[in-house]
């Protein structure tokens, strides 16, 4: 019976990289990545003997195992492992697994580019707020990270923290309350690059004016009449006009 045959290879998309700018499979030789990104490694155990045979395999970095896994595989069957090691300062650095060797270039993240802003709606009133979204990319080979911040005028009103996959363009939004009546500039400007729009903002109506005053209510309920005689009061024209009525009534 032929003896266990135990190998080691990189499985398909063998190698990732995760985090908050992406998860997905990346190129080798080197492999690229941004401080505390992780890198996975899918190792495929084979066995290509006779017998069910026994293993451990080690993920080193720079010399030091980080990781150990160990197991027993079946004559002609195929398992895979997978290991995963965070990076947090950048560097370059060697990992080996198994047969297989890797380059890992550890960069800080790129930065962010923006590169145009809209807003629902180009006229309001002062005291409301517009939606302002600002489309971001990121132009290099490895992802980018910071925040954008968004002005009022030229004056910070607030930022939004930004996260893009090497090559990419996303959007980022932010609900801004616009105070002073005018034209007013909303921009948003990043470590690369600065887009604005302009917002008419018109002064606030006050809805209330003129309801209610010091001396009642000049309404009056359905069916009321309310006589008027220049220089009289309602009340006094009614006590003219009671007056007139008894005046007739005497001399009929």
């Amino acid at each position: 019976e032929t003896p266990a045959q135990v190998g080691y290879g990189l499985a398909a998309d063998g190698i990732r990289a995760s985090g908050e700018y992406r998860d997905r499979p990346v190129d080798r030789d080197p492999v690229r990545l941004v401080e505390n990104e992780s890198l996975g490694v899918d190792l495929a155990v084979s066995n290509t003997g006779g017998t069910t045979g026994s293993y451990e395999v080690s993920l080193y970095v720079d010399g030091e195992p980080v990781d150990t896994r160990s197991g027993s595989v079946e004559a002609g069957d195929e398992t895979t492992e997978r290991f995963e090691h965070a990076f947090a300062d950048p560097g370059e650095y060697t990992v080996r697994v198994g047969s297989e060797t890797l380059s890992v270039v550890v960069d800080e993240p790129g930065s962010v580019a923006v590169r145009d802003v809209s807003i629902d709606a180009d006229r309001i009133v002062a005291g409301d707020s517009v939606l302002v979204r600002a489309t971001v990319g990121s132009d290099g080979a490895i992802p980018a990270g910071g925040s954008v911040e968004f002005r009022v005028n030229g004056e910070s009103v607030g930022s939004e923290p930004v996260r893009l996959d090497a090559g990419t363009e996303g959007t980022v939004e932010r609900e801004v309350a616009l105070n002073d009546s005018g034209a007013v500039t909303v921009s948003v400007a990043g470590p690369l690059g600065e887009a604005s729009v302009s917002v008419q903002v018109e002064d606030a109506v006050d809805g209330d004016a003129g309801d209610g005053s010091a001396g009642g209510s000049d309404e009056t309920a359905p069916g009321d009449v309310v006589w008027s005689v220049p220089g009289f009061g309602a009340v006094v024209a009614i006590v003219a006009l009671l007056s007139a009525i008894a005046v007739l009534g005497r001399r009929d």
